[in-house]
């Protein structure tokens, strides 16, 4: 074992096929942890390899870096590629397996399926040839989901065992030629970039693809989507990451720049499949079939998508089998044109951080004659559903939520994970889309307002208090103040959830509330705002202005209506940092957080 990194957070390791990175209990075994130096000390397995393989590997040092690099796992945005050799040649030099797979502990082996069950989990790959004899293919591979082991049971199931596999049907080699030859990731404190690349060692079969092993693959270039002309929604698709970060920057520059500078964009390093919060409409189309999908953009048109490139892969699928299972269940959809049929909308929440997914069923009316078969078919194919709402919405709009809910299955809500914070997320109540760059964000407002453990903070616009609770515990108080009541009651939750015991939240109009607080001579050293698309109205401003806190810090989603805001606040309050964050890559949106400071009188 060989260390290539040590800090107080993580270690990054390089091993030889042949040696253990985990005892049998799933912990680190005592010649680890004598080589790297740390015998007694806290130590978790964060990207291990099975014995038979070699290569890169990490281990974090406490348990919050070890749920830090778990979450970036979870959303891929921590990258783990390989190289193997496998027997045959794939039919396409690149392409993508996305597979369902079910593992026999007693036989120690991963199969392929065809169907969701319990015990099978989704397995995800992009991989590249660069390199091939006549009868062997090197091949880089980057692992999107799951271990290892996947890596060997996809390319067995399609007749391409990798070299020396021969648990999987090799007939030649002794030693699985499979090596981690690359990992990427976001430091969990220092939040830099940490990058690895170690080539496999030189010596059989490796040495078959001598000047090869070294090539690199782009796994980041454009994909195109399929549905993109007849949706509409993602205005940048089918360009790169960095293409459409660019065009990001430039949009915030325009509007403002004349501010003061506007630091570079941060982006994801995987743009694809960040969206936690997936909606479907389900309804008749042209030809007088069912179908589901997304309205075309400016329309109400159902444009029927299978595999959304922005949306979480596990939301799309289950969407996709509802839709199959309609028949079976002889659950009609509605007809907007009769106000006919029963199943309007189905809109999915899935957390990145536990894996809780919660399922709304926007119908008609209450008469669900299959609930409860409906219902259990679908825990059983989906066992982390932990909550299953009816939503009734029997008016004639385009408004997708009624405002009655009924619990079919399950907790009233799921919960997710921000910055080591757990927050309740219920059915009505607003929370972010994309859990990892939503860490940025509120990451990024809590540093601008350098709070020092003695400042009263007002979160205006609080929702669910994640931004007031992330900033609690550098603060002497929070007041979060929302006017959505479901949201104020998961917030109340959500402190006591987290042994928070500094925050209040309120129910209200947050311009009344900063009136009344003038009024009664209250203050407010700092006050974070994050208001909805269309910008803070001027009676807020005003208010906030009255209210003169030392601090804005201003969490913006639309940089035209920032600019307008902006222009408001600048002759009380200095601009001090702008930056930009892609919650939404491949659309037009972006969101900004800005840090304002009150001049001197």
């Amino acid at each position: 074992m060989k260390i290539l990194y040590l800090d107080n957070d993580i270690v990054v390791c390089l091993k030889m096929a042949g040696q253990l990175s985990t005892d049998e209990a799933g912990g680190v075994p005592d010649a680890i942890r004598d080589e790297i130096g740390i015998a007694n000390a806290e130590i978790h397995t964060v990207h291990r390899l099975d014995r038979t393989v070699g290569g890169l590997m990490v281990y974090a040092r406490n348990a919050a870096s070890a749920a830090n690099l778990g979450r970036q796992i979870a959303d891929k945005s921590f990258i783990k590629e390989y190289l193997a050799i496998v027997n045959g040649k794939p039919q396409v030099e690149s392409g993508r397996f996305d597979d369902l797979l079910f593992r026999d502990k007693e036989k120690n082996v991963t199969y392929v399926v065809k169907r969701q069950r319990k015990g099978v989990r989704d397995a995800s790959l992009e991989y590249n040839v660069i390199g091939t004899t006549p009868e062997l293919s090197l091949v880089r591979i980057r692992l999107l989901t799951g271990r290892t082991h996947q890596i060997r049971a996809q390319f067995s199931s399609r007749k391409m065992p990798l070299f020396g596999d021969r648990k999987y049907g090799a007939r030649n080699g002794n030693d699985i030629a499979l090596w981690s030859c690359f990992l990427s990731f976001t430091h969990p404190t220092t939040g830099k970039a940490i990058q690895f690349e170690e080539l496999p060692p030189a010596d059989s079969p490796w040495t078959l693809f001598d000047g090869f092993t070294s090539k690199k693959t782009d796994f980041t270039s454009a994909k195109r989507c399929q549905y993109a002309k007849d949706c509409g929604a993602c205005s940048y698709i089918g360009q790169t990451n960095e293409a459409q970060l660019k065009k990001k920057q430039a949009k915030l520059e325009k509007y403002l720049q004349s501010y003061g500078n506007v630091l570079p964009i941060i982006g994801m390093s995987n743009p694809y499949n960040y969206r936690s919060k997936v909606q479907s409409a389900f309804g008749i189309d042209a030809n007088g079939n069912s179908t589901y999908g997304i309205y075309k953009q400016g329309s109400h048109r159902i444009v029927q998508v299978d595999n959304c490139l922005i949306e979480d892969e596990i939301c799309s699928e289950i969407i996709n089998y509802i839709f199959t299972s309609l028949p079976r269940f002889k659950i009609s959809v509605y007809d907007e044109n009769s106000g006919k049929g029963f199943l309007r909308h189905v809109q999915i929440r899935r957390s990145t951080s536990t894996g809780e997914i919660m399922i709304i069923a926007v119908a008609a009316s209450y008469s669900f004659k299959a609930q409860k078969p409906f219902v259990a078919d679908l825990v059983e194919h989906f066992p982390d559903i932990r909550s299953i709402y009816l939503n009734i919405n029997d008016r004639f709009t385009p408004v997708v939520l009624g405002d009655r809910y009924k619990l079919l299955y399950g907790k009233d809500y799921i919960e997710d994970e921000l910055l080591g914070f757990r927050f309740r997320l219920s059915p009505g109540a607003f929370y972010q889309v994309n859990s990892r760059q939503t860490e940025i964000l509120y990451k990024t407002a809590v540093d601008f307002a350098s709070l020092t453990g003695k400042e009263n903070v007002l979160d205006a616009y609080c929702g669910t208090g994640t931004i007031g609770i992330c900033a609690s515990t550098n603060a002497a108080s929070v007041t979060g103040i929302e006017i959505n009541k479901a949201s104020v009651k998961d917030a109340i939750y959500n402190a006591k959830r987290n042994n928070i015991t500094n925050c209040s939240f309120i129910t209200g109009d947050a311009s009344e509330f900063m009136e009344e607080c003038v009024e009664l001579g209250r203050c407010f050293d700092t006050v974070f705002m994050d208001p909805p698309r269309g910008g803070s109205d001027e009676s807020f401003l005003n208010a906030l202005i009255k209210l003169s806190p030392n601090k804005i810090i201003y969490v913006s989603c639309n940089p035209e209506t920032l600019s307008r805001d902006l222009e408001l606040l600048e002759p009380k309050y200095k601009i001090k940092l702008i930056q930009g964050i892609d919650m939404f890559p491949f659309t037009e949106h972006v969101e900004t957080v800005v840090l304002m400071s009150r001049k001197a009188d």
